[in-house]
């Protein structure tokens, strides 16, 4: 028998055509998530894993650095592999792009307005692959800078995942909830989608921006994915762009 198909019927319970690295990819995501390594912990030795799996070096380097480019894992020269992680230090706009005109440092302040537990809406249930009214639960807040609201946050996250979570969210009032997510649930958020598209403020943006009616925001309308790719939340921010703008770098 060839060795490479050898090897993958090793690693796979039945047979598929799926490349053999792309398994071992799978195989390790299923690890991250089942709480084998935790995000930041450092993962066992290509040579060990290699070992584990019963695949060559080559094939686990394949899939790590394929983990490597889609960031869920992070590679150090002569340290290893890590999962990824994110830390207390990062930016609560991790995945967003809102930009002072004026320049500067970028550090609103955060206020909670609400949270609590509620039923998915079907535009939340579509998005989050929910039955309808599932429940999730549901964070309100502002962001401020110079004193003036500038931002409306507000975000729904499925409660069968997140046990809890409106009674954590106010123990911890976290700047970045993704730090929370990942410190009390091990989940750990590693990219998005967003459309952009530009609105007229409603009555509760006009209350919660102290903006005049008829006033144009942009609005964020955003889906965040874990490890497994699986959505996570659902946002809409909505923005006043006065004094500030979305920066995007496009290479």
């Amino acid at each position: 028998m060839n060795k490479r198909i050898e090897s993958r019927e090793r690693v796979g319970d039945t047979p598929d055509f799926h490349p053999l690295y792309a398994q071992i990819k799978e195989l390790l995501i299923q690890r991250v998530m089942r709480g084998d390594w935790k995000p930041g912990e450092l993962l066992p030795s290509e040579f060990k894993l290699a070992a584990e799996f019963k695949v060559s070096q080559g094939t686990v380097r394949k899939a790590l650095d394929e983990m490597s480019a889609e960031k869920l894992v992070i590679r150090q020269q002569g340290k290893g592999t890590f999962v990824a992680a994110r830390d207390g230090r990062s930016t609560p706009f991790h995945f967003f792009r809102i930009r002072p005109d004026m320049g500067g440092v970028w550090d609103p302040a955060t206020k909670l307005i609400s949270v609590k537990l509620a039923a998915a809406t079907p535009e939340e249930a579509e998005v989050l692959g929910l039955a309808p009214d599932e429940g999730v639960y549901r964070i309100c807040r502002t962001r401020s800078f110079g004193g003036a609201p500038m931002l409306l946050d507000k975000m729904a996250l499925p409660q069968h995942r997140f046990a809890d979570l409106d009674t954590i969210y106010r123990r911890n009032e976290p700047t970045n909830i993704y730090v929370l997510l990942e410190r009390e649930f091990g989940v750990l958020v590693v990219r998005a989608q967003e459309k952009l598209r530009a609105i007229v403020a409603t009555e509760e943006d006009q209350a919660l921006l102290n903006v005049p009616a008829g006033t144009p925001l942009l609005t964020i309308d955003r889906v965040s994915f874990g490890i497994d790719n699986t959505p996570i939340e659902s946002r809409r921010v909505a923005v006043d762009t006065h004094h500030h703008h979305y920066a995007s770098l496009l290479t």
